[in-house]
């Protein structure tokens, strides 16, 4: 265990010097390469830790005994991740260089989203760990590496860039197929910020959160009848991969439902300073992905980028608010929103 308090050492002891004391984007890489490569480190040298590390092991078995492409791809695994796996065996045999690779497939893409869409890359650095997505990406290979893909695309969901968006997305289901899940969500993106549209989400959030455990049931007895009954969906050994969002949830039931208004940037951190509106923030924000990112494992990270704006926003920028206390952009639309001035 010690081992994992020094990375939270690490996280928040190089927070200070390095993100908050005159920040520039070569200290936040350099940041990033320090707490993400310790990360690495941990993940590669572990041994037996996680659900799967024995599994994947197999698994790596599996593909490179497989006689020729055609066979590799006609096992049960998405096409992405049995590429990947047979080429590794071109050059790795070990444990330790199998999850290299993939532990480096796994946080770089993370490490690379956090560097571009967030000012406060301690904060969800300190989020990734917190939130346990850092301890399930030893467990959970296929859909870490389908959301670190889904994550760089989110470039192009905020630019409201369909093609280029829906190709990360393809290629993150080539290594887990729920990353599909994250195609809705552009579609999504664009209906209006409202209170009914807000107050929608919430119930809808709430409702799926209460009645997973039977949604989850019932799915898997036609798609991914491998997981039923499995560790990874049942709470009889801890909770399950479906209630790691509650933090995010209970973060939406404290915002106030109301929306910003056109002027004030959704995402200051993609901002120059001198552009922001240095005003107080009265108003939370409720964002489209956390009303619903308990669909899957890929949309359940898209708060390592969000939740830092909203902390920023909540306690440094400021909207102007209409009648009745209501901000005026009511009928914006999230794509009206992300743009930047």
């Amino acid at each position: 265990m010690n081992v994992y308090y020094i990375n939270l050492l690490l996280i928040l002891g190089l927070a200070y010097p390095l993100c908050m004391r005159n920040p520039n984007r070569i200290k936040k890489g350099i940041y990033l390469a320090i707490v993400f490569g310790f990360m690495w480190f941990l993940a590669t040298f572990r041994d037996g830790i996680g659900y799967d590390y024995t599994s994947y092991l197999n698994i790596f078995a599996e593909i490179q005994a497989a006689p020729n492409w055609s066979a590799v791809f006609a096992l049960q695994y998405e096409p992405g991740f049995e590429l990947l796996t047979r080429l590794m065996g071109y050059v790795v045999h070990t444990p330790v260089g199998i999850y290299a690779i993939y532990s480096f497939f796994i946080f770089a893409p993370i490490a690379v989203s956090i560097y571009l869409y967030c000012e406060d890359a301690w904060l969800s650095t300190w989020l990734y760990v917190m939130l346990t997505y850092f301890y399930s990406s030893m467990s959970f290979i296929r859909q870490n590496l389908a959301c670190g893909f889904a994550l760089l695309g989110y470039k192009f969901l905020k630019e409201r860039k369909p093609i280029p968006y829906f190709i990360f997305v393809v290629i993150a289901a080539c290594f887990h197929k729920t990353a599909l899940i994250m195609i809705p969500l552009y579609f999504l993106s664009m209906i209006p910020l409202n209170v009914k549209s807000v107050s929608f989400y919430g119930v809808a959030t709430i409702t799926c959160y209460l009645l997973s455990p039977i949604i989850v049931d019932k799915v898997t007895d036609y798609f991914f009848t491998y997981y039923k009954n499995s560790v990874y969906v049942s709470l009889e050994k801890g909770f399950s991969m479906i209630f790691l969002i509650v933090p995010s949830m209970l973060l939406i039931l404290s915002a106030k439902q109301n929306t910003l208004h056109r002027t004030c940037p959704l995402y200051p951190q993609a901002a120059p300073a001198d552009k922001i509106h240095r005003k107080r923030c009265d108003d939370g924000l409720i964002s489209h992905a956390h009303s619903i990112d308990a669909a899957g494992a890929a949309l359940a990270q898209l708060p390592l980028v969000q939740q830092p704006m909203i902390v920023k926003i909540q306690r440094s920028f400021g909207c102007g608010k209409g009648r009745r206390g209501i901000s005026n952009a009511g009928r914006c639309t999230a794509a009206q929103l992300v743009k930047v001035p």
